[in-house]
């Protein structure tokens, strides 16, 4: 809970005692907002200040709230393991979030999380540490993932604040800006991702994938067949 900042101004005042003849001093304190005080000196805040943006400036002459362009999508798709195989389907709710960072650049948010499924073939991590293990992972196992990619996003075009992703549910990243900066040939241009993905099973392991250094910074493995559960005992994790 945000308390509105007030400073106790000391207060001098004088006055006649009618009793002794003298001039009496008193000094007591007057509770003030800052912006009154401001108001008392004369002092003109800096263009952009804004009392409600809790007494920081409003960037750009707009507040943090209206810096945020945010849509949601979906997307069913083939992950890529570290052998730059395909080793997996998900099913992955989207959530963009693009967001003003100075004139004509943005940073581009994009959190991803459903289930997934596996495919038969290498493993995920099975080229993690620059060379093929030979591990292997059976097809079907469920699980879930997770993930967070992040992107320099550029454009002169005056954004709409309210993209529509009737059409294409915003599928792809693209599919989103298109819907905020225009489909137009160089309406936006868009830097090279950074990621972070997590993938969890119930018994066949975890996996974690990155776009630092990949895929030598990857860790963890899903591998093996497809087990039978006992009756109760349900190996599905979607």
């Amino acid at each position: 809970m945000r308390i509105h900042e007030r400073a106790a101004t000391l207060v001098t005042t004088s006055s006649l005692n009618p009793r002794s003849g003298t001039t009496e001093r008193r000094r007591t304190n007057v509770w003030r907002s800052r912006s009154q005080d401001r108001r008392a000196a004369n002092v003109v805040p800096p263009k952009g200040y804004s009392e409600t943006e809790g007494n920081r400036p409003r960037q750009f002459g707009i507040s943090r709230a209206e810096r945020t362009i945010k849509a949601e999508g979906f997307r069913v798709q083939t992950d890529i393991g570290s052998c730059n195989n395909e080793w997996a389907t998900v099913s992955l709710d989207k959530v963009y979030k693009l967001t003003l960072v100075t004139d004509g650049m943005y940073n581009l948010e994009v959190k991803e999380e459903g289930p997934l499924t596996t495919l038969p073939g290498k493993s995920p991590g099975a080229c993690e540490s620059g060379t093929d293990n030979g591990h292997t992972v059976a097809e079907g196992i469920t699980g879930r993932t997770h993930q967070e990619f992040n992107a320099t996003v550029k454009s002169a075009v005056a954004p709409n604040r309210h993209p529509d992703c009737g059409v294409s549910d915003c599928a792809g990243s693209g599919d989103f800006l298109d819907a905020v900066f225009g489909a137009g040939v160089g309406n936006y241009t868009r830097d090279a991702w950074s990621w972070t993905a997590h993938y969890q099973t119930r018994s066949k392991g975890t996996y974690f994938d990155t776009s630092v250094d990949w895929p030598l910074n990857n860790r963890g493995d899903i591998t093996g067949d497809r087990s039978h559960p006992r009756h109760g005992d349900h190996e599905d994790f979607s």
